[in-house]
């Protein structure tokens, strides 16, 4: 959640940079990108965790599955943002190799601070739906050990 909040506020700090502030953006964007770093971890832990909890609930442990989803998401989600990516710029009227109208430069700069905010508060609401904490996965840890 503080990741989340960290990327919130980078994101709009970003989104009102000018472009001749090249060392502000590029301080903004180490917050931004420090934020990711949470996730980053969060996501591990929580695939890590799912094992024990699948296995609690089924009685099969299935770490392949479990780690084989996990990586098939990632490279789809990476396909996606790609895509939304070209899309985005299309959208926006992206000339390549040319001179962007102020429009475009406003619709590049909504793509690379004001959606991501966006994604990173869904991020947030999704996350505080998880209910699995360290006493439940300890207890879990512990019923299937004992």
């Amino acid at each position: 959640m503080a990741g989340g909040l960290i990327g919130i506020l980078g994101n709009l700090l970003f989104y009102f940079g000018q472009a001749d502030q090249i060392a502000y953006l590029f301080i903004v964007n180490a917050v931004c990108m420090f934020s990711v770093g949470f996730s980053l971890v969060l996501v591990a832990s929580m695939q890590a965790d799912t094992i024990e909890y699948a296995q609690w609930k089924t009685g099969k442990r299935s770490e392949s599955i479990v780690t084989s989803v996990g990586t098939f998401t990632a490279k789809v989600s990476t396909a996606i943002a790609g895509a939304a990516a070209g899309y985005g710029l299309t959208l926006f009227g992206y000339v390549p190799n040319g001179l962007q109208s102020a429009s475009t430069l406003q619709g590049i700069n909504l793509m690379i601070s004001i959606f991501p905010l966006i994604g990173i508060c869904l991020s947030l609401i999704i996350i505080s739906l998880y209910t699995l904490t360290e006493k439940k996965y300890a207890e879990i840890v512990a019923d299937l050990h004992g």
